[in-house]
């Protein structure tokens, strides 16, 4: 994607209200991105870094692979965010 408009509310839809009272607007960037389309370029030139294609398999092991729920690989979600590992129709509340 070239097109960095998703990064902010060109047409000011009502995005709602935050527990902070501020309302959700325009995503806050990183100090190091002064503008959406920087702050796309970056990212796009960290993703198809040498180091991200020499280091991605690590990424996918963890996240939907053998390591899944590794403490020693220090894989840091929450075991219930992995498909099968919660059974819903136990839950009292279900929210």
């Amino acid at each position: 994607m070239d097109n960095p408009a998703f990064l902010t509310n060109q047409i000011r839809l009502d995005l709602g209200v935050r527990a902070n009272g501020k309302r959700v607007d325009d995503v806050k960037l990183p100090k190091w991105a002064r503008t959406p389309a920087e702050y796309l370029l970056k990212n796009r030139e960290a993703l198809e870094s040498n180091y991200v294609s020499e280091n991605i398999h690590y990424w996918i092991d963890l996240i939907f692979g053998s390591k899944q729920c590794s403490l020693e690989d220090k894989n840091v979600f929450h075991p219930a965010t992995y498909q099968g590992r919660i059974n819903r129709e136990q839950l009292e509340d279900p929210v």
